[in-house]
């Protein structure tokens, strides 16, 4: 895992993602002529409950992320800490992915008086299919978030409890690819 230079990941962040932060919820609202939404099971449904359906989850997500990123390449691994930290606690699910001596790349102001900011930290690695299944399993089970970007385009995959919402380079390759996600998209009039 590479450290990322904060100052270099809020350059790039600001070419991608003009006028907002790396919250999938966010970025939907702000870009959504490069968003899709994919169900991570059949019928939309929410958790994973058996083996199998853990399988389905992986599978689609896995797939939409090759996709998406890019077999092999440079992504950011982005990891968030809600309570205000500045140091990534060591028992924090994300922390054998990231750099040890990691500060954060970007700090987020709470969206409430009664919320702490978000520390966001990062680190590069390659994208490999099946290589963060685990982390997947977590945030589908809802125990933390995590974002992935790749790192030439800024393409950026956030997976949430439920699915995956995929933002891509460019609304022209978010058409490219609708018709290889059509099954597992969302039905819902707004996408959701």
């Amino acid at each position: 895992m590479i450290l990322i230079d904060a100052s270099e990941f809020r350059a790039r962040w600001q070419a991608w993602y003009p006028g907002t932060v790396p919250l999938g919820h966010r970025m939907r609202l702000t870009h959504p002529q490069r968003w899709l939404r994919i169900h991570s099971l059949p019928a939309g449904k929410r958790y994973a409950s058996s083996p199998a359906e853990k399988a389905t989850l992986l599978a689609r997500q896995n797939r939409a992320a090759d996709l998406l990123l890019g077999e092999q390449t440079t992504v950011a691994l982005l990891g968030y800490e809600y309570t205000g930290c500045y140091n990534l606690p060591d028992d924090h699910p994300l922390r054998r992915f990231l750099p040890t001596d990691a500060s954060p790349i970007l700090r987020l102001a709470p969206d409430d008086e009664h919320e702490e900011a978000i520390s966001v930290f990062g680190g590069l690695r390659a994208w490999r299919s099946g290589d963060l299944d685990d982390l997947l399993i977590g945030v589908a089970d809802d125990r933390f978030r995590l974002m992935l970007l790749r790192w030439d385009t800024g393409a950026g995959f956030a997976p949430y409890d439920g699915g995956v919402d995929l933002f891509f380079a460019s609304p022209d390759d978010r058409e490219r690819s609708r018709p290889l996600l059509e099954a597992w998209l969302s039905h819902h009039p707004e996408g959701l």
